[in-house]
């Protein structure tokens, strides 16, 4: 087994260079192992921590590679005061004289209560990787049951900001001594840092959020945090948080619902005006239940967010690209980017995550694409996020609703209409039918003259991909058979996605669930 690190073109995806490595533990060399990895880099250097291996001991590493041509400066272990375990790295931070930065928290055995966790900060020479310093022995938690936490830290001038729960410390850069220590209980911890205009420092944590003078410390003002709009009875929780280009911090979260479903939660922090913030909820009128999975502020402050959503009861996902608007506090139409399926014999493409925002109608992204139960593979990509149709698509349903005897076919009907200002080359159509049990007198029907309508089965799902011209119609129908199951409720579910290319303002109607009564009586007897 080997690394591999590439550089590609933006442009057009060709690979500038390709570095490959072996690992260090030479117990993994020409075997299988598993390895996760974490990036970092600025104009002349790219930085990583790698977990080799399923074992943590001896197996945590920092490298760097010269970002011109790949080639390789150095690679350091980690090395604990303890038996590591169940270690958690931060991302690599380079700064200006192209030293490493790295976090970490693992647990290390105690005397009691047997479980702790040490947390870590290393600084590393850009030229060797040698260690330059580490922060640790003053960083030593117990608790129980246990739980880990990357401690967060800033670069700020030639200092650091560490956190060390229940506060902040402000470390010297070229030792790691401690200039001050500030008390930060009024934030309940700390879960993202910035840094103001004027040098101060911003913290935002669960409970609250403030400024602090950077010279010593201190607190000019603490601030309740936008979750106090969720209290007492829906508590929220922030997942992300961002920096606008003005200095206002942006914040992602989710607010608990009825029933057991979040709803998203979009604020805003002005840390120029006292600590004001507005609170949104945008959510949809939908059967979808909608989070927010990634989010990027683009060069012209626009807020760009991926949004999941789930149909429930379904093994069925929808993602959308869209805006923000800060103004109205709604979402600004949608484009779908991409579509997933529990099914595990159904083909999908995922999207795993943003590489940056959206920028002059391209997205770079990591996306996983299943073909098959035995052909998936991970990419890197640019996705095209151009407008070229606007319109609306919408999905119905009709089904016999029940009660239905185990061995009856049940007859359903699923239609698909577009509205919109240009044709469309390929709308996805996904049907979750009940019972799993296949189909028989399976029809598709298109309205577009030569135009083959064709759907997929899977293990009891039906696909299709069709070309639509504005007021177009698909109809798909058949028969399922019911079976004898546990549950005395069934469901049809079916979404339809439009291409990338299509703007959407509304997606309430792209999904359709119908809920069939099976029969108490199973037979004679029963």
């Amino acid at each position: 087994m080997r690394y591999r690190l590439s550089k590609l073109n933006a442009d057009d995806g060709t690979q500038i260079w390709s570095h490959t490595e072996l690992p260090t533990m030479t117990g993994l060399v020409g075997g299988s192992f598993g390895a996760s990895f974490s990036l970092g880099a600025n104009s002349e250097r790219i930085a990583a921590v790698i977990h080799e291996g399923s074992e943590v001991e001896d197996s945590l590493l920092v490298g760097a590679w010269n970002i011109a041509d790949g080639t390789s400066f150095w690679r350091t272990k980690l090395n604990g005061l303890e038996n590591w375990d169940q270690t958690q790295a931060s991302a690599p931070v380079i700064d200006a004289d192209n030293n490493v930065w790295v976090s970490l928290a693992t647990y290390v055995e105690c005397t009691w209560p047997d479980i702790c966790a040490r947390y870590m900060l290393y600084k590393l020479d850009g030229t060797n990787g040698s260690i330059l310093w580490q922060n640790g022995d003053l960083l030593v938690t117990q608790f129980e049951p246990p739980h880990l936490s990357i401690p967060l830290f800033k670069l700020v001038e030639d200092d650091v900001l560490l956190e060390k729960f229940p506060g902040l410390l402000r470390l010297n850069g070229l030792d790691g001594s401690i200039e001050w220590a500030a008390d930060t209980t009024e934030t309940s911890g700390i879960s993202s840092l910035h840094i103001a205009s004027d040098g101060d420092i911003v913290l935002t944590g669960f409970l609250g959020w403030g400024r602090l003078d950077a010279a010593d410390g201190t607190a000019i003002w603490f601030s309740n945090a936008p979750a106090y709009a969720c209290a007492p009875f829906n508590p929220c929780r922030y997942v992300q948080t961002h920096e606008m280009p003005n200095g206002d911090l942006l914040q992602v979260g989710i607010r608990a619902a009825a029933n057991y479903n979040n709803e998203p939660m979009v604020a805003l922090l002005h840390p120029e005006n006292g600590g004001s913030f507005e609170v949104w909820f945008p959510v949809s009128s939908t059967p979808l239940i909608s989070s927010v999975q990634y989010v990027a502020v683009d060069s012209q402050s626009r807020i760009w967010m991926q949004i999941r959503e789930d149909l429930g009861g379904s093994n069925l996902r929808l993602r959308y690209l869209t805006r923000f608007d800060p103004e109205t506090g709604t979402w600004m139409g949608r484009q779908a980017v991409s579509n997933f399926s529990y099914n595990w014999l159904s083909p999908y493409r995922s999207i795993n995550q943003w590489l940056g925002p959206p920028q002059d109608g391209r997205l770079p992204v990591q996306v996983y694409e299943r073909a098959s139960p035995q052909l998936g593979y991970y990419a890197i990509g640019m996705l095209d996020t151009q407008v070229s149709a606007r319109g609306n698509i919408s999905i119905t349903a009709t089904m016999d609703r029940g009660p239905v005897m185990p061995g009856e076919e049940v007859a359903f009907q699923v239609k698909v209409n577009y509205i919109g200002t240009a044709a469309l080359d390929s709308v996805v159509v996904r049907i979750a039918l009940p019972w799993s049990s296949g189909t028989s007198d399976l029809d598709c029907f298109s309205g577009t003259p030569g135009h083959l309508c064709s759907i997929e089965q899977n293990d009891g799902d039906l696909r299709g991909t069709f070309a639509m011209q504005p007021g177009g119609e698909i109809v798909v129908s058949g028969k399922v058979k019911a079976l004898d199951s546990d549950s005395e409720l069934q469901r049809l579910n079916a979404i339809v996605q439009g291409p990338v290319t299509l703007m959407e303002q509304d997606s309430s109607d792209n999904t359709i669930t119908l809920s069939v009564t099976q029969s108490l009586f199973r037979n004679g007897f029963d």
